[in-house]
């Protein structure tokens, strides 16, 4: 093996860099520090009060699943939450007006 010992790596950054033949003139323009102060604003988020709907166990209601068309069910749900009802009571009306329409 090549027993000739390591050079020691000086860092780049401690000696300067070397002059060219033909410096070129550096122009340094300084530019005026502007600061624009804005004031922060808190962002506030409304949050949607709950409604508190007592619950009545009634012996003469009952529970019921039904399907129904996505963006129909999103009107409903949209129908609600604007009259601050539930959907199931919404659907309950809904149901006694078209029968009493029919005359059933």
């Amino acid at each position: 093996m090549n027993n000739t010992p390591f050079k020691k790596r000086t860092d780049p950054f401690s000696t300067p860099f070397p002059k060219s033949e033909n410096p070129v003139e550096q122009v340094v323009v300084e530019k005026p520090v502007v600061e624009t102060v804005v004031e922060a604003k808190p962002i506030v988020k409304t949050v949607p009060q709950k409604k508190v709907v007592a619950v009545v166990d009634d012996a003469n209601r009952e529970k019921y699943t039904a399907t129904m068309d996505k963006i129909l069910r999103r009107r409903v749900k949209v129908a609600c939450a604007q009259d601050g009802i539930q959907v199931s009571t919404f659907i309950e009306q809904a149901c006694l007006e078209k029968l009493e329409r029919e005359g059933r």
